[in-house]
């Protein structure tokens, strides 16, 4: 049977991933929300995600805020007339019918709906490049990730008491002592990985300065501060 087929989808800006659509021959507000719940149940997400998108009427429809609000989501939409909400969504869309749609007809929607499912999940989650993500899939670009952080996730506390990190750029060729915490500035507002920061030597603290030789003043070795390495 011929006619209109709308897609609508849900894509992880991180990673570019399609992690929810939906496809029907209308344009009612459940269209989004069955993308949205395909997401949701994929990626299980905690509350305070951000959705983006345009003022269309399906995503200002009172169905989709009011399943928004039960899952947390933030709603950010741009003003009337501009893209930045939607820039990423809209990409996508053109990409899809560059190099699906508009190559052949589609006799029925059957055999739309069957290519696009094709192509979302067999083609551009798993095989597609992307300029974003240095070359990679959005799949392998996850897994990519994940492997990075996880050596950081896993790293132990050791005996005396210091953080004993299995990342190799930062373990090979260290040791590590007990210092005096008198004083010690813990700069780092955020997160700190051998990756995004490095180590300061800061003299002695005042008053201090001339009482022991390269000390703090009462005998223990001058102290450091991490500090975040701007990017």
């Amino acid at each position: 049977m011929g006619g209109f087929l709308y897609l609508a989808h849900v894509q992880d800006l991180f990673s570019r991933l399609i992690v929810g659509w939906s496809m029907a021959d209308n344009l009612r507000a459940e269209l989004v929300v069955d993308a949205l719940e395909m997401a949701l149940y994929r990626r299980r997400p905690q509350r305070g995600l951000i959705h983006h998108s345009d003022q269309g009427c399906q995503f200002t429809a009172v169905l989709f805020g009011k399943r928004c609000a039960k899952a947390g989501i933030e709603i950010s939409m741009g003003s009337v007339g501009d893209c930045y909400d939607n820039a990423v969504c809209e990409t996508f869309h053109a990409t899809i019918k560059k190099e699906k749609i508009h190559r052949r007809s589609w006799p029925t929607r059957a055999a739309a709906r069957a290519a696009v499912f094709e192509y979302i999940e067999g083609w551009y989650n798993p095989r597609r490049r992307h300029s974003t993500l240095a070359y990679l899939p959005p799949i392998e670009f996850e897994a990519q990730h994940a492997g990075q952080a996880q050596p950081a996730i896993e790293a132990s506390i050791s005996a005396n008491r210091s953080v004993a990190s299995t990342w190799p750029k930062a373990a090979d060729g260290l040791t590590t002592r007990l210092v005096s915490t008198d004083g010690v500035d813990f700069a780092a507002d955020g997160s700190t990985s051998p990756e995004n920061a490095h180590v300061l030597r800061t003299g002695s603290r005042s008053g201090r300065a001339h009482s022991g030789h390269g000390t703090n003043g009462n005998g223990w070795p001058s102290r450091s501060t991490v500090t975040d390495q701007a990017r």
